[in-house]
């Protein structure tokens, strides 16, 4: 079983994967949890082609589909023919939202992540723009560069460019593929992150049922 949370930066996905990590523990058993840009093969080249400007729409999709390549190879697929649960910390959608607000062909990038295989879930967690750029400047995080699409373009300030790059992403992500397993929303602003994890485990024990209806 693959579950996938995705959504724009500092919507709260890593607090939700913890506690549904953790929830999956107590319940079948310990789940895999497999980061963006990880594998063993370029996860640590990634950020920093980044920090250093290297990568345009065509480098930074083929970058990071070559990541996402590896560990389906390597940790994704082994996980899910062993019958494991498998969380994934952005997939699909995060890279072809990136490649396209850069100016990608959009059938390039969806041919460019055919091989991945489909999730039995995607959580697309989403959060005001304004509301995660006050999260990260409480917390200290990058603004700059690729966090706020300042790599192709900027405007007057970062903190107003990010925010224009997370609302222009979020609408990306709405956007994308529907037809790659079932979709649901999960707003951080206004549930808590254990009413989020309620909500998740209650569509997996729904899809769980209709699948077992269906066999």
């Amino acid at each position: 079983m693959l579950i996938v949370l995705d959504g724009v930066y500092s919507a709260g996905k890593s607090t939700l994967i913890k506690l549904l990590a953790r929830r999956f523990a107590e319940e079948s058993g310990e789940p895999v949890v497999t980061d963006w840009n990880s594998s063993e093969i370029v996860g640590e080249l990634i950020p920093r082609w980044k920090r250093e400007g290297r990568l345009g729409a065509y480098s930074l999709l083929f970058a990071e589909a070559t990541d996402l390549a590896h560990r389906c190879e390597t940790v994704i697929r082994p996980r899910l023919e062993a019958g494991k649960v498998v969380i994934a910390d952005r997939y699909v959608l995060s890279g072809m939202a990136r490649a396209l607000i850069r100016g990608a062909d959009r059938s390039l990038v969806e041919a460019a992540f055919g091989f991945a295989p489909r999730e039995f879930l995607t959580v697309l967690v989403e959060c005001p723009a304004r509301i995660t750029l006050e999260r990260r400047i409480r917390l200290g995080k990058v603004l700059d560069g690729y966090h706020s699409g300042r790599d192709f373009r900027q405007g007057l300030s970062i903190e107003e460019d990010f925010v224009e790059y997370q609302e222009t992403m979020a609408r990306l992500y709405r956007g994308l593929v529907p037809d790659r397993g079932r979709r649901i929303y999960i707003d951080t602003a206004a549930m808590t992150p254990n009413a989020g994890v309620e909500t998740i485990m209650a569509c997996v024990r729904s899809l769980r049922d209709a699948v077992g209806a269906a066999s």
